[in-house]
């Protein structure tokens, strides 16, 4: 605008031609770089000046422009440093610019490098600031033909309006459009859990980069490629080592890229290669055949003890002969890896150990053991013998006596005067109890403590005990007699009471005197003395009563002396008053007739005299003109009758259980009426037999002679140096085996006939527990105690008897024949009302009858005690919640994946007391259900934290009583289907989160699947994608594009729900952000 400036002369003046209308001069200005105006002033000869021409401004430059070459890295235009890889047209803008003058033109082309030509020419383009696209072919016969590293260069340059060229802007590209060759995988058979190496031929026209395996859909990896480099269409090998987790049909196929290109992100030609199908053989899990167990050694039982160590053993087997692996999980927090580890517990508590056996291809089985870690015990006991003594004492024994769980050899040390001068130190033996023999002596009377200390183990324990030297006393002598009893009646003399104060008892005398005439005479009078010796001193052992009778009636001193170890004496006595009986006892007598009657004893002792009878049986009597009378069996008269043909003739006498009958003229002796009394126990069969009573009624005997055998009933068991004394009670002969000193020698052998016995019944067990509703067996011993072969073989009738009620009681046999002094058994079959049924104790029983003589019967009688039934652990996988149904034991993240507590009890399941779940695997658990949930019988849920994989669950059951019960259930946590996708500008990326994309309306934004299918559920089969306010709005293609309208704050969502072949499915929405492009700004050169 000419505004401030200064004019000033460029060299001379210059002459005008005459008459000229124009001229020009040859005057030179060479300013620096800026803005000028010229201007001409003419003047005439006279120095006139004319009228001023117009000035011209002159624009300076000397500056040339710059022209760079710029790629789009997503979100901006950044300045283009080469190197990039391309195998397709591809877009790439200039920035020109120029300080002087202005551009003027602008220009590119595109250079082979390989070919050393341009096959584009120099081509004008606009000059712009990162507005014009420069578009650069590739292919055969675009403007990049030939592919190589490096194989093309794009130029750039500009010319401004002063004629100033910029330098070139170039950017070299490597170009490769050709994708690589991929051939099948092989192998097509494998075995689930076992690794096997995959190939497949691989091959590419400039150099082969990567691969990578797919399976199920899914990448597993990359391949290692060989040889390598593989380049120039070399015939290559991709390889990769894979595992197949689970057996079936399994698609595979390789997929191959040539090269990586760092400026974008991405890979650049792709290739998968046919999929094929791999047919997998399923894995069959291990089977544990034993255990898991354990030992202990070398201590008896788990403690903590220093090298007590727990032995653990468990076996296993797997049907496809796969090598087994063992993992040890010992509950505090200690693990191994061996077969059958040693460990050692360091804290005393109850451990729940799991063992899960593995093979080789991932499947794997656990089970479990629980037990029970104390502290170690150390216990000691210390003897004396002997412990007491007159006088002194010498040659005393100590006996140490070890007990409790600590193990090892052990170090005894014997004090015998506990003054800490051990007389005694024995180490490192297994002896136990150990002996000190004739260890300690003790000169003079006093009370001394000997001591014992042991150590073992970690442990140690001491013990002491007691040794007395006294002066000698004599016994105590204590006796203690019935003070009445009858004739011939045992009489128990009892001196348990007695003792030595200090030393031992040696012998007992025993000795009785007749009080003459009421007096007792106060001394010991050894008339025929009976004595006992104690053995080695044993007097514990010693049976302590005599049995005594006595021959007539009287008062008697009954005398006891006792005899010390050292000889020193002392006697005791006590009174007794002897009666002919005891008032109301009974007795029978046989008349001066022949009759036999019962007798009652009196209130003084004394038996009244046996009656007089009628007449003697057999014998008769006129009856005058009545005829005559014969005397009964009872020794009373009977009718008058007249004596018809026998008239005169007196009857005969008949053998016993015989009587006289007249016939016709004659008497004959005829058998007895059955029953009929036929004395001393007996009576007649009615076929002229008289038989033994025994314990059957006994009316009129007297059952006590001890010259007529026994009274007629047997020994009885009774020994030769003893006799059965009788009573009568109830009309039962009964008796009891007393010693009878006056019988010995003169009891004469029993008569051959039968002696019947009560049999002996037995149950064996005679307690046992079962829980209820349980079937317990007991053994029914029978003996047939008759002692004599003459009675041949009894059959005894068997009749059980059980609580009322009972479900289950029965006898294998309802009978047993047995031979005398012989037994047989059979099994009685009790089972107890089903739970819950109250505990205690019940009665059953067996009585056992002989059919012959049914009065000889017994019962044996056992106790069922019917306890408690343990709980049952029962525990039930259900994969999508506890709530819904019962299921596989797989089951997916997602669905709240539940182990339901179906434990009971038998007899109540409220006895239940607590519930402990140890699940164990990629993650651990422990849920106490009474202190989590406060109910004893929870289930478990699946922790939201928990990931995929395979546990293992141990469901510990306890109720009120400390019963257990214990269930393992292996379960598998699967993958779920997990929905996902990315995006970018670019079809061929790089790509980034949805979120982070900012694209202007109507541009194209493309969409890549990266969803994961759920485990086995591979591949996705279907996919459904939505695109709010896009065209289009809607796809169910892998990688979909879409352009979106700037619509509301909703425009750019796009959600993505995907199913794979196991059916699961899964939705995930990202939103881009769209964005409306701001007026672009163009500046415009002065007109």
């Amino acid at each position: 605008d000419k505004t401030g400036c200064s004019w000033a002369q460029i060299g001379s003046n210059y002459p005008a031609p005459a008459d000229s209308t124009s001229w020009a001069s040859s005057a030179t200005d060479s300013p620096a770089d800026g803005v000028y105006w010229y201007g001409i002033h003419v003047l005439d000869k006279a120095n006139n000046q004319g009228t001023e021409s117009s000035p011209i401004k002159v624009t300076v430059d000397k500056i040339k422009p710059t022209s760079t070459i710029y790629r789009f890295d997503g979100s901006s235009w950044i300045q283009d440093a080469g190197s990039s890889w391309q195998k397709t047209n591809f877009i790439r803008r200039s920035y020109d610019s120029d300080s002087g003058t202005g551009l003027d033109k602008c220009y590119y082309y595109v250079y082979d490098n390989v070919a050393g030509a341009s096959y584009s020419g120099t081509l004008q383009r606009t000059c712009s600031a990162l507005l014009y696209d420069i578009s650069v072919t590739v292919g055969a016969s675009a403007y990049c033909r030939n592919q190589a590293e490096n194989g093309c260069s794009l130029y750039v340059y500009s010319v401004d309006k002063a004629g100033n060229q910029s330098d070139y802007g170039v950017a070299v590209y490597n170009i490769d459009y050709t994708a690589p060759t991929v051939g099948q995988t092989s192998p097509i058979t494998a075995l689930e859990g076992v690794a096997q190496t995959y190939s497949a031929t691989v091959s590419d026209n400039l150099k082969l980069n990567y691969c990578w395996l797919y399976v199920d859909g899914a990448s597993k990896g990359s391949m290692a490629i060989s040889p390598s480099p593989c380049q120039n269409g070399a015939s290559c090998t991709a390889s990769m080592s894979y595992t197949f987790a689970s057996g079936g049909i399994h698609s595979m196929y390789a997929r191959c890229a040539d090269q990586y290109d760092t400026q974008t992100a991405s890979y650049l030609n792709f290739t998968s290669g046919s999929s094929v199908n791999v047919n997998v053989t399923a894995d069959k899990l291990p089977v544990i055949t034993s255990g898991p167990s354990y030992t202990t050694s070398p201590c008896a039982s788990p403690t903590t003890q220093t090298g007590c160590n727990v032995n653990f053993t468990v076996s296993a087997t797997d049907s496809d002969g796969d090598p087994l692996t063992y993992s040890w999980i010992f509950g505090d927090g200690g693990s191994s890896n061996l077969q059958n580890p040693s460990y050692h517990y360091a804290t005393a508590t109850t451990y729940a150990v799991i063992i899960t056996v593995s093979d080789n291809r991932g499947g794997a089985t656990s089970s479990g053991v629980t037990l029970l870690v104390t502290a170690p015990t150390l216990l000691v006991a210390l003897s004396a013998n002997p412990s007491t003594w007159v006088d002194s004492l010498s040659g005393v024994d100590l006996t140490a006596t070890t007990s409790g769980t600590m193990s090892g050899t052990i170090n005894y040390k014997f004090d015998c005067k506990n003054d800490g001068g051990w007389e005694l130190q024995i180490n490192n033996t297994t002896t136990n109890p150990y002996t000190a023999v004739d260890l300690c002596n003790y000169a003079s009377i006093g009370n001394y403590v000997a001591k014992v200390f042991i150590e073992r183990g970690d442990g140690n324990a001491q013990a002491t005990t007691g040794i007395s030297v006294v002066s000698n006393q004599p016994p105590v002598c204590q006796i203690s007699v019935s003070k009445n009893g009858t004739v011939d009646q045992w009489i128990d003399i009892n001196v348990s009471g007695s003792s030595d104060p200090e030393g031992s008892l040696a012998s007992v005398n025993f000795s009785s005197d007749n009080i003459l005439n009421g007096s007792p005479n106060g001394t010991w009078d050894p008339l025929g003395p009976y004595s006992w010796t104690v053995s080695s001193g044993n007097w514990s052992a010693l049976n302590k009563t005599m049995k005594w009778s006595f021959a007539s009636a009287g008062s008697y001193e009954t005398w006891a002396q006792l005899t010390d170890n050292v000889g020193l004496t002392n006697s005791c006595y006590a009174t007794t008053t002897i009666t002919s009986c005891l008032p109301g006892n009974t007795k029978n007598c046989t008349s001066s007739q022949g009759c036999n009657h019962t007798l009652t004893c009196q209130a003084a002792g004394t038996w009244p005299a046996c009656p007089t009878d009628q007449c003697a049986p057999g014998t008769n009597q006129s009856c005058g003109t009545n005829g005559t009378q014969v005397c009964t069996p009872s020794c009373s008269w009977g009718i008058c009758a007249e004596q018809g043909n026998c008239a005169g003739t007196p009857p005969p006498s008949c053998p016993t259980c015989y009587q006289p009958v007249c016939v016709a003229s004659a008497w004959q002796c005829q058998p007895a009426e059955a029953q009929t009394d036929s004395g001393d126990c007996r009576e007649c069969d009615g076929n002229g037999n008289s038989v033994y009573l025994c314990a059957e009624i006994c009316v009129a005997d007297t059952c006590t002679s001890c010259s007529i055998y026994d009274g007629g009933c047997g020994y009885g068991g009774c020994g030769v140096s003893e006799k059965p004394s009788w009573s009568y009670s109830g009309g039962i002969c009964q008796y009891a085996c007393q010693y009878n000193v006056s019988c010995e020698g003169e009891i004469p052998p029993p008569p051959p006939t039968c002696q019947r016995g009560y049999p002996t019944v037995t149950l064996n067990p005679s307690s046992q527990a079962g829980t209820a509703g349980q079937q317990l067996l007991f053994t029914v011993y029978v003996i047939n105690t008759d002692s004599s072969n003459l009675c041949g073989d009894s059959t005894f009738s068997l009749a059980k008897s059980c609580p009322s009620g009972w479900p289950g009681c029965s006898l294998d046999l309802s009978s047993l024949t047995i031979s005398p002094n012989q037994s047989k058994s059979t099994i009685l079959r009790v089972t107890s009302p089903s739970p819950p049924y109250t505990k205690g104790n019940y009665n059953v029983s067996v009585t056992a009858t002989n059919s012959s003589v049914p009065q000889y019967f017994r019962t044996g009688f056992a106790i069922y005690q019917v306890t408690n039934n343990p709980p049952q652990a029962s525990a039930s996988c259900y994969p999508q919640g506890c709530s819904q149904t019962a299921g596989s034991c797989s089951g997916y993240t997602w669905t709240s994946f539940c182990l339901k507590n179906n434990s009971t009890d038998p007899d109540d399941t409220s006895d239940i007391k607590n519930s402990i779940w140890t699940i164990t695997g990629q993650m651990e658990d422990t849920s106490n259900c009474l202190a989590v949930s406060g109910n004893p019988v929870c289930n478990w849920t699946l922790p939201s934290n928990f990931t995929a994989g395979n546990y293992s669950a141990q469901l510990y059951v306890e109720d009120k009583t400390g019963a257990s019960d214990t269930v393992y259930k292996s379960f598998s946590i699967l993958q779920d289907i997990i929905a996902e996708f990315d995006c970018s500008l670019n079809s061929e990326g790089p790509w980034q989160e949805c979120e982070t994309l900012k694209a202007s309306e109507g541009e194209i934004v493309y969409f890549r699947d990266k969803s994961t299918p759920s485990d086995g559920g591979s591949p996705i089969v279907s996919r459904s994608w939505t695109f709010e306010d896009g065209t289009p709005a809607a796809s169910v293609l892998q990688y979909p594009s879409s352009s979106f309208q700037k619509i509301d704050q909703g425009s750019g969502r796009a959600t993505l729900m995907v199913t794979d072949s196991n059916g699961r499915s899964d939705t995930t929405l990202h939103q881009v952000w769209v964005t409306i492009p701001l007026p672009e700004w163009q500046e415009i050169p002065p007109l």
